[in-house]
């Protein structure tokens, strides 16, 4: 009678016993498993929406530095030149080339010819200017002694003076031109900014 007592009750402490040590002994794999997935997500390299993912790109300036000289021309070229001696001073052939015209887009000048062949005018645009179906690109130099484009016209006028005359609208230069300050020898043409701001847009030599 005793011994057929114990037997229940031995089996059932050693089922108590069981479900006791079971939890303890066994690791939650919930536990480690969100970090082992977050990982990859959060290294930068993994994720390419980050913006230090994405690589950065800024216009580089090509070709000869030119300075824009009030009647002459740019930089060594000069009015009057030919187109051989603009694509040798330019260090590279003409963009676009047609008997009236060398157009340097990605350099942002052009050299309007004559009816002989020879530069009769001369223009440089700021970067973004329409092109035809193109944009120019960065233009290399400035007027003397660091006037650039972008600049606000009483920056201009700081070293040009007041302009001889002021011609509103954008007749005889770029489209995009909303006012001309006419110099001897020099045309300045402002640009109205996509951000409202006024800013030197355009030059041409001479008028």
């Amino acid at each position: 009678m005793l011994r057929s007592a114990i037997r229940p009750v031995s089996a059932l402490s050693l089922l108590l016993a069981a479900l006791l040590v079971a939890p303890g002994c066994t690791p939650a794999p919930t536990e480690t498993a969100p970090t082992a997935s977050a990982a990859p997500v959060a290294a930068p390299s993994s994720n390419p929406s980050l913006p230090s993912a994405a690589p950065r790109t800024f216009p580089v300036a090509s070709g000869p530095r030119l300075a824009m000289l009030a009647g002459q021309g740019v930089g060594a070229i000069r009015l009057n030149a030919s187109v051989a001696t603009v694509e040798r001073l330019m260090e590279a052939p003409c963009d676009e080339k047609t008997p009236t015209l060398c157009r340097y887009v990605a350099r942002a000048v052009e050299f309007e010819l004559n009816d002989q062949g020879k530069v009769k005018r001369i223009r440089a645009h700021r970067q973004g200017r329409k092109a035809g179906d193109k944009a120019y690109g960065l233009f290399n130099g400035a007027i003397p002694p660091d006037l650039v484009f972008g600049m606000l016209p009483a920056a201009i006028q700081q070293y040009l003076g007041p302009p001889e005359k002021v011609v509103e609208g954008n007749e005889g230069a770029a489209p995009e031109a909303f006012q001309q300050h006419v110099y001897k020898g020099l045309v300045v043409e402002y640009d109205r900014l996509p951000n409202g701001r006024v800013a030197l847009g355009g030059v041409r030599i001479p008028d």
